[in-house]
């Protein structure tokens, strides 16, 4: 899913981890992630849980873009996604998409 928020310092974007009962997860910036002015929390968890991405300062300058990694832990296989949230410039929204 897309979600578009206002790209001030502060305003967010959700979105949701779906993990079998009983089995931890984790959130981590992917390492090709140059710039980290989107957080996101919580960073880890067992079962289903909401997600907020928080842009952290307002962006005058070219879009910004962080990449997540998700993992589920004690799944066989090992499963990942990644989410990457998007801002745009000054006056334009942050876009959380699932790939």
């Amino acid at each position: 899913p897309t979600e578009k928020i206002d790209t001030i310092a502060g305003s967010k974007a959700y979105g949701s981890v779906t993990a079998t009962n009983g089995l931890a997860w984790s959130i981590t910036t992917d390492p090709t992630t140059k710039d980290n002015d989107i957080i996101v929390s919580p960073t880890e968890g067992i079962g289903d849980a909401d997600l907020t991405f928080t842009a952290i300062s307002d962006n005058d300058g070219a879009e910004r873009t962080s990449k997540f990694i998700v993992t589920v832990d004690g799944a066989k296989p090992e499963r990942t996604d990644t989410i990457t949230a998007t801002q745009e410039p000054k006056n334009r929204p942050v876009i959380v998409e699932n790939f």
